[in-house]
């Protein structure tokens, strides 16, 4: 890369230019014998089993030209200029190829005439936006490439094992970039000789050609759906941070101390998927990503025979049919959210989800960080924590340090859930 700098007058220019590239090679190799005749001593000749052996290779490369322009007026007028042209190996030569480009702008206004009556509480203010996009390549090596896998066959012909060759899963002929525009606006302020710092940005972010598996296709095809440029996100958010750092004397020596805080917060929606039934196993248009599908729970069932006035849970309960076949006191009981008498999942659809609705989202909200430190002397102390405020979690079926023994029979008990 080269850089260029000119300043005349009031007008001060930064012009970059530059290339990069990468070329990544893995090749991995394994191999593996079982029956160890002694478990002190590593060594494949110790073991008596059967020895297999097996390799990895893949390549993939990044090309990129770049540039930035960058104009001040004064330091008060901001001006910058971005691109990049990325060309990467893991697309189809026609769609190998990305150009993006951004700009940004900032106003300094406490430079300016008028702001000369509010510089003895405000220090500094600048406002400034920012429009631009990048790309997202983060895909396999070979996503468009239809590859054939080989394993050695479970049966003996002719004396040996001979080499199965799978058919290949269907590819897309045309993955290109994943394409992220982002608008953002701001302003950074100081205040009371900068002793008060405060910043504050919202942005929305447009997500395009999200690499993501496509729509859900027939079963009847016999093969997983391949990685596309599927799908397109719309993200929104805020950013809000404060920082305040000052001093004064302790005994014959200064103490400075400082404190920030920074509070956060997006949400992200689905814009565009094929999903014409609506399946909310799959994304479709107006989802918020995080999503948590369930049931409504109304409470418990007060006695054995409460059952007989509610809706039929058979089809999403099993441990308290496994006794009295039905629910007994102290069971969850479940909404009739549809008023059909029985409580179930419908087609599994937005347009029919049976007695399911949203229950919750697992994206965190709220993103929170607290700074702290001083200085006096030869000492010095520094902290930071951070947080989500907000946060809906499902463990699943398989989180047994979680629910216990809910799960299966078998699930061990963790010393945690023992009453003491």
């Amino acid at each position: 890369y080269a850089d260029y700098a000119k300043s005349f007058a009031k007008h001060h220019f930064n012009v970059l230019v530059g290339a990069s590239q990468e070329l990544d090679k893995d090749h991995s190799f394994y191999a593996r014998k079982e029956g160890n005749i002694t478990s002190s001593l590593n060594s494949l000749n110790l073991a008596s089993g059967e020895a297999r052996v097996g390799d990895n290779r893949q390549v993939w490369g990044l090309r990129s030209l770049f540039g930035r322009l960058s104009y001040n007026f004064d330091e008060r007028y901001l001006l910058e200029f971005n691109g990049r042209y990325d060309g990467t190996s893991r697309f189809p030569k026609s769609d190998r190829f990305g150009f993006f480009p951004s700009i940004s702008g900032g106003w300094v206004l406490s430079e300016e005439s008028f702001f000369s009556s509010l510089k003895n509480t405000i220090d500094n203010f600048k406002i400034r936006a920012s429009y631009g996009s990048l790309g997202n390549q983060q895909v396999s090596a070979y996503p468009y490439i239809a590859t054939m896998s080989l394993s050695q066959a479970p049966f003996i012909l002719d004396g040996s094992r001979p080499l199965n060759t799978r058919a290949p899963g269907l590819v897309s002929p045309t993955l290109t970039w994943e394409t992220a525009t982002t608008f953002d606006v701001g302003f950074d302020m100081s205040l009371l000789k900068n002793r008060l710092q405060l910043g504050f940005d919202w942005y929305e972010r447009n997500t395009r050609d999200m690499l993501t598996k496509s729509k859900t296709l027939p079963a009847v095809l016999g093969a997983v759906e391949p990685q596309t440029n599927a799908a397109d996100l719309a993200t929104k958010g805020w950013e809000i941070s404060a920082r305040w750092e000052s001093a004064f004397d302790l005994g014959d020596k200064p103490f400075r101390y400082n404190i920030g805080l920074v509070l956060s917060d997006n949400q992200s929606k689905i814009t565009r998927y094929d999903n014409p039934s609506g399946l909310f196993s799959d994304y479709y248009v107006g989802e918020r990503i995080g999503e948590i599908w369930g049931y409504t729970n109304s409470g418990f069932f007060k006695t054995d025979d409460e059952y007989l006035q509610a809706a039929d849970q058979s089809k999403v309960s099993t441990i308290e049919y496994q006794l009295d076949g039905h629910p007994l006191a102290g069971d969850i009981r479940f909404a009739d959210l549809d008023g059909n008498g029985v409580i179930d999942f419908g087609e599994q659809t937005i347009y029919n989800p049976g007695d399911m609705r949203v229950i919750g989202n697992t994206s965190p909200r709220y993103a929170y960080g607290v700074n702290l430190g001083f200085n006096w002397g030869d000492f010095d102390l520094s902290a930071f924590f951070q947080g989500i405020g907000k946060r809906d979690f499902w463990p699943g079926s398989e989180s047994g340090v979680f629910w216990g023994t809910f799960n299966r029979w078998n699930q061990p008990i963790y010393e945690h859930l023992i009453r003491k």
